[in-house]
């Protein structure tokens, strides 16, 4: 290859990072709504930089606000993952022959609420693994899931948080506080409980696999709050529905999105007015816009039309399919079954896949705030800045002999884990689901925090928790501005 067509191979791979970079912009004042201006800082470095050293919590994986019955205020709840990027390139490295995730150390999640009566950036630990007996077997990546549920069975309303590891589980509490927690459930196989949604005083539970090396297939569990059940067992009849990725209640069904790496994700609905749970209709195939979409698990209802954002495993390039390098696509669905393009391929927008980012890999969570619907990504954009940057060692990495591919590709990944992921999660906003703005392009200037993972609109104030596998995890607040008197 000449050196001539190797530049234009690289002005080819940076030239779209840059123009993203270089389009950061402040929002006009005549566009309502958050601005990056409007957030500050609750919680940093996972928990501070002492527990960050020992816990390595990465990612404010979970979130809501809990007021128990008989209180008049609540809390917020943040439940944390601990250790996720060193356990993604464990797996990988074990699938290439080298290594086991069994010498990786798991280091125990927790789950925390908001003390601001304490102070601005005070936080009370109420679940800490560390501390229950007999969960050192578990192997607990996180608390991935958070929800209430008032029980059917007892008529009690519980906080649920879910877990990902070697036995995902299911933990609740009807108070909140310390102590109070007890295990309601967990399954015997690797995995986690991806989603719980309320449908008809039922809560459904979405089981994933979270293993792309590995045979799955989609599973939904139910519960009243006492006994559980499979409501779903065979991927909605299609053996390629490898696992149930999202849930959601609208328009009288429970919709739910699959992950599959044969044609795309599809997207269900079931357990409707006129239809018992066994037959199920399929609302969308073929991942939607593109059948590289092979994830659908971003789902929200905004204006009485039901959105789905699709990720694509893992970080952006899935190593079992070879699918990678795409931005995310968003759709939206009408009660009549029809749906249209948001973000993506042709769409209403005007936006390409991923906010015309390729780098932005996951539509990773949406939240109505005062009439805004925010929408927030993972991007690997500086994963990919520095590739690019180092792109004469990394191609001197293939070219050299090595003695296998599996190496060559075990040190690509092990540079692409240890040196290159720094990125810039992205947010942005929309007053009708068409048109969207730019809240921050570049996480608030935290370049390594890759995505914005929760998000929480309680009353005025509006909250999102972050992933960052550097520094730890974020938690950021704005409020409302005081109305002109």
């Amino acid at each position: 290859m000449s050196i001539v067509r190797k530049k234009i191979i690289l002005l080819g791979l940076v030239a779209p990072l840059a123009c993203g970079f270089l389009s950061q912009c402040n929002v006009t004042s005549s566009i309502q709504g958050f601005s990056a201006n409007d957030f500050s800082t609750i919680m940093e470095y996972g928990l501070g930089a002492e527990d960050f050293a020992q816990d390595h919590n990465e990612y404010a994986w979970s979130m809501d606000y809990f007021v128990p019955d008989g209180a008049s205020e609540g809390f917020l709840y943040v439940g944390t993952c601990n250790n996720l990027g060193q356990f993604t390139l464990a797996r990988m490295m074990e699938a290439l022959g080298s290594g086991s995730v069994d010498d990786l150390p798991f280091m125990q999640p927790e789950i925390v609420r908001y003390r601001p009566e304490q102070g601005s950036q005070a936080w009370e630990t109420v679940l800490d693994f560390r501390d229950i007996p007999g969960t050192d077997e578990y192997r607990t990546l996180g608390f991935r899931y958070m929800t209430q549920y008032r029980a059917q069975s007892d008529g009690v309303n519980y906080l649920y948080a879910s877990t990902m590891g070697d036995y995902p589980a299911i933990w609740r509490s009807a108070t909140g506080e310390p102590g109070s927690w007890t295990e309601a459930w967990r399954l015997e196989q690797f995995g986690s409980i991806r989603y719980m949604e309320e449908h008809n005083g039922i809560l459904y539970i979405a089981v994933a696999n979270d293993d792309p090396y590995l045979p799955a297939i989609g599973t939904i569990w139910a519960t009243d709050g006492a006994t559980y059940w499979k409501a779903i067992d065979d991927g909605f009849g299609n053996a390629d529905n490898r696992e149930i990725e999202c849930l959601i209640s609208w328009n009288g069904w429970l919709y739910a999105g699959t992950s599959n790496y044969a044609t795309g994700y599809e997207i269900w609905r079931f357990a409707g007015p006129d239809r018992p749970v066994a037959e199920a209709v399929r609302v969308v195939a073929y991942g939607g816009p593109d059948s590289r979409n092979e994830t659908v698990g971003t789902p929200y209802v905004f204006k009485d039309k039901l959105y789905m954002g699709s990720l694509l495993f893992v970080g952006g390039v899935n190593p079992s399919t070879g699918n990678g390098f795409k931005g995310f696509d968003l759709i939206r669905i009408t009660k009549d079954d029809s749906w249209e393009t948001v973000v993506g391929p042709d769409s209403i927008s005007g936006y390409g896949s991923g906010f015309n980012f390729f780098t932005n890999a996951y539509l990773w969570q949406m939240e109505e705030h005062n009439g805004w619907l925010y929408a927030t990504t993972f991007d690997q954009a500086n994963a990919l800045v520095s590739l690019a940057t180092n792109f004469s060692s990394i191609l001197d990495m293939f070219q050299k002999n090595t003695g296998s591919k599996a190496s060559s590709v075990k040190e690509l990944i092990e540079y692409l884990f240890n040196k290159g992921m720094r990125s810039g999660a992205d947010m942005f906003k929309s007053p009708d689901g068409v048109q969207w703005y730019p809240v921050t392009l570049n996480a608030f200037g935290v370049e390594t925090t890759h995505g914005f993972r929760t998000m929480k609109s309680v009353g005025d104030t509006f909250y999102v928790g972050t992933a960052d596998d550097v520094v730890g995890m974020t938690v950021y607040r704005a409020q409302d501005p005081e109305p002109v008197q």
